[in-house]
């Protein structure tokens, strides 16, 4: 199975095992953060039908309110054409 890559504010850590977690042992954001922005690479999913899962994991341990989910975006990255280059006129 492919993987895509975070580009930006990579997995901190692995969810604690022994807490009944349900993603326990699993990469993930741990700890607690305002807010963050990332951005994923999905090249390997180039041309597919995919599906978006967005998952929160919660132990018996500890109690939090949770986390939102705000402004997803996908887009396509295109390079930009090479403009026109344009040089000095010297004139002798």
């Amino acid at each position: 199975m492919p993987t895509a890559k975070l580009l930006t504010d990579p997995y901190d850590g692995n969810v604690r095992t022994g807490v009944f977690n349900p993603l326990a042992g699993k990469a993930a954001w741990c700890g607690s953060v305002d807010w963050t922005w990332s951005v994923v690479d999905l090249d390997v999913y180039a041309g597919q039908t995919v599906q978006f899962r967005f998952r929160l994991g919660t132990g018996n341990t500890g109690s939090a309110e949770g986390w939102y989910l705000d402004d997803v975006r996908v887009q396509s990255c295109v390079a930009e054409a090479p403009g026109s280059i344009f040089l000095p006129v010297i004139v002798r």
